[in-house]
């Protein structure tokens, strides 16, 4: 158990030194606006010969 606690421990350890070192952390300049379009996929069961559709 004390094992597993040290490795969980180290892990943390590694994850925030990464972290403090990666170049994504550095602030970039704006390339414009990105704007995220999705659709949700809907159906009725409720409804008889319903097809599922895009919404």
């Amino acid at each position: 158990m004390l094992a597993r606690s040290l490795l969980l421990a180290r892990s943390d350890a590694v994850i925030l030194a990464s972290r403090a070192a990666s170049p994504a952390a550095a602030p970039s300049k704006p390339t414009g606006r990105r704007v995220k379009t999705f659709e949700i996929y809907r159906y009725d069961p409720e409804k008889s010969g319903s097809k599922p559709y895009m919404k």
